[in-house]
């Protein structure tokens, strides 16, 4: 045993001394490539595109002279139908824009986009998919409130949803589905002694979620045809309870092609990655050639109801 635990030491000795600081080692050298950003749908009133430059892996990115790392000498193209439409940059909104009244996004239709800056071109395309039967229902409702376990004295209160809606039997459809909801609240002004001096009505946003996120992106994958059901929560918030007017809530549903599906849960994934050492890496899915990004395109139809 003691002839063993000698050959152990040794060994263990031998690996630390083989040990060496790297230095001089040449890194990869960094390609920093271009970065597109669009979705496109006949509902928006102006399109839109975002060029940028993806951040290298060693040293650092080049910036513009507003800190921005949008670029504004890039020439964008959009090409539908043989006819080329070019974007002009703006800057209010940071991007390269074409008001929908020049360039109409038609459901069916396939478009392609075109970005190039210097010696640097980019290309991809999409189609875009048809507007699906609207018979996406709220099924149940509930209003919860409970006191918060940490506090003690604060009350939460909020609404409990299952809404689903029939998939189009039809091969390889996909989906995101959206919730929103804002309150109309009194919000009351006090004075110094504390009494009521007057009274406003006022709206702010609720927090709401998904039970789950595979709920919100939305694959008919074996359930083609079939009623599709998910579960979220409408946070009310914790303050002024007792004051809230009314509650809205607006429900929708977009029918995106596959590129904008595969591009967001990709990117939930690696984002739910973060900070993990032990997970899977996750790429976020690209079908922009010769670069990184996304152009995509959705039909989005929605209701509005108050609670």
């Amino acid at each position: 045993m003691k002839k063993y635990s000698i050959i152990l030491s040794v060994v263990i000795i031998a690996l630390a001394s083989c040990q060496k600081n790297a230095t001089g080692v040449k890194l990869p050298p960094a390609k920093i490539q271009l970065v597109v950003q669009s979705f496109i749908s006949p509902q928006d009133s102006l399109i839109k595109v975002n060029v940028s430059e993806s951040t290298p892996i060693f040293g650092q990115t080049q910036q513009n002279n507003l800190g921005s790392s949008t670029l504004l000498d890039a020439k964008v193209e959009i090409t539908h139908n043989s006819v080329i439409y070019n974007l002009l940059y703006d800057a209010k909104e940071l991007a390269y824009i074409i008001d929908s009244n020049h360039l109409k996004i038609i459901a069916g239709e396939t478009y392609s986009i075109k970005v190039t800056r210097g010696s640097e071109t980019v290309t991809a395309n999409c189609t875009v998919p048809f507007a699906v039967p609207f018979d996406l229902s709220l099924d149940k409702i509930e209003l919860k409130a409970e006191i918060d376990p940490q506090s003690k004295d604060t009350l939460t209160k909020y609404y409990r949803l299952t809404t689903s809606f029939t998939d189009q039997p039809s091969p390889s459809d996909y989906y995101r589905l959206y919730i929103n909801s804002n309150s109309t609240t009194w919000e009351y002004l006090y004075n110094n002694q504390g009494g009521i001096i007057d009274s406003v009505l006022s709206s702010h946003p609720n927090f709401t979620s998904f039970e789950k996120e595979e709920q919100e992106y939305v694959t008919d994958v074996d359930q083609n045809g079939q009623r599709i059901f998910q579960n979220s929560t409408i946070y009310l918030g914790t303050s002024s309870i007792s004051n809230i007017v009314s509650s809205e809530i607006t429900l929708g549903i977009m029918h995106t092609d596959i590129n904008y599906y595969k591009y967001h849960t990709s990117a939930l994934a690696h984002l739910n990655n973060q900070g993990n050492p032990f997970a899977e890496p996750s790429l976020v899915f690209t079908n922009i050639q010769g670069g990184l990004g996304i152009f995509a395109a959705y039909n989005y139809r929605y209701w509005t109801k108050n609670l």
